[in-house]
C-alpha cells in the first residue's frame, strides 16, 4: 500500500513541477540518514539526523519550524522534534505531505538481536528521502498552492505486541 502512495507522489511531483524526480538525489538523502546510525530517540544518531533534516529543509523551504516536545512512556522521558516546512505559507489551499524520520529502539521481529535499534532505511529514511527530494524540487519551481511537509518524530517508538 505504501509503495502505491509513493509512486503516486512521485508521478504527481514530476507533473506538478515540470521536471523529473531525481532518484539519485533521493537515494543520497536516504543514505545520509542511515549513515547517522539508528535514529531512535535519545541516541546520537537521532540528534545528528534531526539537525541534518532541519538544515536541509531550511535550505529548501522559506518557512521551517522545529516543534520540540517531550513524551513520557515506557518508563522514559523522550525529547522529540517534528520538522515542519511550509511552501507558500500565505496560500489558503494546502497539500500536506508527511513521513516519520525516527527508527525503532528495538528490532521486535528480528530473529537475533531483538533488543538492538534498527537502521530504518526502508522505514523512516525512505519516506523522508522522497519528501526531501520533493522539497528540493519545490525550491526550484514553487507551485501556486501551499504545501506543508512534516517530518514526524516518535512514530516508531511504541512496543509491538504479538
Amino acid at each position: 500500500m505504501i509503495r502505491k502512495y509513493l509512486i503516486l507522489i512521485l508521478l504527481w511531483s514530476s507533473m506538478a513541477f515540470g521536471q523529473a524526480f531525481d532518484p539519485d538525489s533521493a537515494f543520497h538523502f536516504l543514505t545520509k540518514q542511515v549513515d547517522f546510525g539508528p535514529r531512535n530517540p535519545g541516541s546520537t544518531g537521532h540528534d545528528k539526523c534531526a539537525d541534518y533534516l532541519a538544515q536541509q529543509m531550511k535550505k529548501y523551504a522559506g518557512n521551517v519550524e522545529i516543534q520540540k516536545f517531550a513524551v513520557s512512556g515506557y518508563g522514559e522521558q523522550l525529547r522529540l522534534k517534528n520538522i515542519i516546512s511550509r511552501f507558500n505559507p500565505g496560500v489558503r489551499d494546502r497539500l500536506l505531505l508527511c513521513a516519520h524520520w525516527d527508527t525503532r529502539p528495538r528490532a521486535d521481529y528480528a530473529e537475533r538481536n531483538k533488543d538492538l535499534p534498527i537502521a530504518g532505511a526502508n522505514d523512516g529514511a525512505s519516506g523522508v528521502a522522497v519528501l526531501l527530494e520533493i522539497a528540493r524540487q519545490l525550491s526550484i519551481s514553487e507551485p501556486g498552492y501551499g504545501i506543508d511537509i512534516v517530518l514526524f518524530d516518535g512514530e516508531d517508538y511504541g512496543l509491538v505486541y504479538n
